[in-house]
């Protein structure tokens, strides 16, 4: 499995870029008491992209 840092450089599809901008415009909402919930059929990147929102997350201090 590549690292988060990897995962940031490789192209999205364009799934993928709306559903990176979903994720990183519920980063922007803090308080709100909603999870993000990432769903989508095997296959279609979802562990690629909860390693690109950890990245996210992580370059904003969220993680411990």
């Amino acid at each position: 499995m590549p690292s988060p840092a990897a995962a940031a450089g490789t192209p999205l599809t364009d799934d993928q870029r709306c559903a990176t901008e979903a994720f990183s415009a519920w980063l922007q909402a803090p308080g709100q008491a909603e999870p993000f919930l990432l769903s989508g059929y095997a296959g279609t990147g979802k562990t690629f992209l909860s390693m690109r929102f950890l990245a996210l997350a992580d370059a904003k201090g969220l993680c411990w």
